[in-house]
């Protein structure tokens, strides 16, 4: 992808201190956090996957299992980029 590797480009040059070229715009859709939620996956499985192996809090398996997947978009339309 892309978007991906111009993206992993640019964090290699600002860790190195490289400044941006002028009117750069960090596309921030393109890093938001998308969840995903596997076939065969429960909240359950995960909860128990964590109590055995990370030691997460009991309060914290409360709030994962109050989350409503379903109001997760399963995909994210991005716009079509063309040269000019």
């Amino acid at each position: 992808d892309c978007d991906e590797r111009a993206r992993q480009q640019r964090a290699r040059e600002m860790e190195e201190g490289v400044e941006p070229p002028p009117g750069y715009r960090p596309n921030y859709a393109s890093t938001a956090l998308q969840v995903h939620h596997p076939t065969g996956i429960t909240v359950d499985s995960l909860a128990a996957l964590f109590q055995a192996h990370a030691g997460i809090q009991a309060a914290a398996l409360t709030a994962l299992s109050q989350i409503d997947f379903s109001l997760i978009p399963t995909s994210i339309e991005r716009p079509a980029h063309t040269q000019a």
